[in-house]
């Protein structure tokens, strides 16, 4: 007997708006993401010319509270927290005995005892390096509650500021503080995965949506585009940046 097909919904990423025009997806970790909005060449040059809204909302992230969590996160990376302040974040390496990279990721400071730390397959060993200790904190991973929004280009901090109606240029690299979206409130810390100026921006994920579509409103008059899957990793390689499960095998389960 002949079976009939059913068509099986995908699951989208909760935190970005639909595009009805797409009709190609690819998975980021436990969601599909548009292939391509444009195409990759269009939405490759928008970060060089105008700028880029995209989404990392799938990362892992791990908090971790308490007076030991400093102690922690120095212990597994390979970064000096001699200078680490308040509202500071730092681009952080995780390496096993063996000097192998397993990992890598940002850990933003949110208060003396407060770090959230997202990553790919960092977030796993992390968290796999905490159990297995006594540390004198708590750690939690906040998986989908929380986007992470990208706003990388020349124009992005135009399109931040007529977005949020505040002045942000008291921000300063690999810094971040919060700010608003009408009554939402999201954390922007400034970096640039694109050589030029950027933001990353951090916030409860029901309010994505709104977060994602006001921005996508303002940037239409500085060339807004929105990466999709495909053009992720090109600004990675455009600047030597190995991506873990990308480029190479992380060490996660063994010296590989």
């Amino acid at each position: 007997m002949s079976q009939r097909n059913t068509p099986v919904s995908l699951p989208h990423v909760a935190e970005v708006p639909f595009a009805r025009h797409v009709t190609t997806y690819t998975r980021f970790n436990h969601a599909f993401e548009p292939w391509e909005y444009t195409d990759w060449i269009d939405e490759s040059m928008s970060w060089k010319e105008t700028l880029y809204i995209g989404d990392w909302s799938p990362l892992g992230k791990f908090q971790v509270r308490g007076p030991d969590a400093s102690a922690f996160f120095s212990s597994i990376a390979v970064n000096s927290f001699a200078k680490f302040e308040i509202g500071q974040a730092k681009h952080i390496i995780l390496c096993n005995d063996a000097g192998k990279i397993v990992g890598e990721g940002i850990l933003m400071r949110r208060a003396a005892d407060d770090f959230l730390f997202t990553s790919g397959p960092g977030v796993l060993w992390a968290e796999y390096q905490f159990r297995r200790g006594r540390w004198n904190a708590a750690g939690t991973q906040i998986g989908p509650r929380q986007f992470i929004f990208q706003l990388q280009g020349p124009n992005s901090l135009f399109v931040l500021e007529s977005a949020t109606g505040d002045d942000l240029r008291d921000i300063g690299f690999m810094r971040f503080r919060d700010t608003r979206i009408g009554n939402k409130q999201f954390a922007v810390l400034r970096q640039g995965m694109a050589g030029e100026l950027g933001y990353e921006l951090h916030g409860p994920s029901e309010h994505g949506p709104e977060i994602y579509n006001a921005l996508l409103d303002a940037g239409q008059a500085f060339g807004i585009r929105r990466l999709g899957g495909r053009t992720k990793m090109v600004n990675h390689v455009e600047a030597c940046f190995p991506t873990p499960s990308v480029d190479y095998v992380p060490a996660i389960s063994g010296e590989s």
